[in-house]
């Protein structure tokens, strides 16, 4: 029997399972939750003091566990008595997830479905909540979670605020949330030696390195090309995701960028500065003010600098 880990933030207590839960311990599967069965709130809190962060699903439980994560989306997101950290922790997991999902076997067609659910869900938080990008954003990393995924979630909780501001459609927010969680899959291609380019500063890096992280954006619209299911809207963003209408960016050096390609452009060249390079908000967005001048329209990074500080982020 084989089984899949699902992470603990995407159960929902006080709802009846339509599958069964696993723990991993001592090298065994052991059953946790039967089937019918809720997950009381002081089992979680007691799992999640132990540091336990994953449950385990059997393979053949894996749609009855995407329905479930379905209704929760439809039932809780939009529930004012689900308290916000409830929210951000289920949103959280469940892109999380998704960009993991989606990092293994990027021309899955369910991955891609999980990814989509995901970038609704933020999108539906950071939308309709005013609290939400203040507590989703800038939420420290934990074991289970890599810098790369963090900087990706990051990047899509943004998107969605910028483009809410820009007056841009639940399409357009939806398809920068997921182009904002796919963005650097072409990273997760490289050798172990290449990603760590990932953590230095790109002025930094040498003519070679620089040749060799200039592919990640191709890259990935690669890889998502061959999945028959991803839109070309999506694969254009994240090609684009690198580029800056200075001509300065890469791989293509445009000079023209259509608002949301200029706007998950944005988003990932300031959290890359916050999530990987450890710079605080408010000095990331200072260095952005000055250093990206030229490279973003200066309309774009005032409502930018906007949201972040009507939000909190940058006080």
């Amino acid at each position: 029997m084989d089984y899949t880990p699902i992470r603990i933030s995407t159960i929902f207590p006080k709802r009846a399972l339509s599958f069964e839960l696993y723990i991993f311990f001592k090298e065994h599967f052991l059953k946790y939750i039967e089937v019918g069965r809720a997950l009381e709130e002081e089992h979680l809190d007691k799992l999640k003091k132990q540091k336990i962060a994953r449950f385990y699903i059997r393979d053949t439980d894996e749609g009855n566990y995407q329905n479930f994560l379905d209704e929760v989306l439809n039932q809780t997101i939009d529930d004012p008595s689900v308290e916000m950290g409830d929210k951000v922790n289920f949103a959280e997991g469940n892109a999380c997830t998704a960009v993991e999902d989606m990092k293994k076997d990027p021309g899955s067609k369910q991955s891609y479905h999980n990814t989509k659910r995901a970038a609704k869900t933020l999108r539906k938080l950071i939308a309709d909540n005013p609290d939400a990008l203040k507590n989703f954003y800038g939420r420290k990393e934990t074991a289970e979670t890599d810098l790369l995924i963090k900087h990706c979630l990051n990047v899509s909780a943004l998107v969605v605020g910028v483009a809410k501001v820009c007056d841009l459609g639940e399409d357009d927010q939806d398809a920068l949330s997921i182009a904002g969680l796919l963005h650097d899959l072409g990273i997760s291609r490289y050798n172990e030696e290449e990603q760590q380019l990932f953590l230095k500063v790109y002025k930094t890096m040498t003519l070679e390195e620089k040749k060799i992280y200039q592919q990640h954006p191709a890259m990935a619209a690669e890889l998502l090309k061959k999945n028959p299911f991803v839109d070309p809207i999506i694969v254009d963003l994240i090609l684009s995701h690198e580029e800056k209408i200075s001509g300065e960016g890469y791989p293509e050096k445009k000079t023209k960028l259509t608002l949301p390609q200029e706007i998950l452009s944005l988003c990932n060249c300031y959290d890359k500065r916050v999530t990987v390079l450890g710079m605080s908000p408010k000095d990331a967005l200072k260095v952005v003010q000055v250093d990206e001048l030229g490279n973003y329209n200066l309309e774009l990074i005032n409502k930018f600098k906007k949201q972040l500080k009507d939000n909190g982020i940058v006080i």
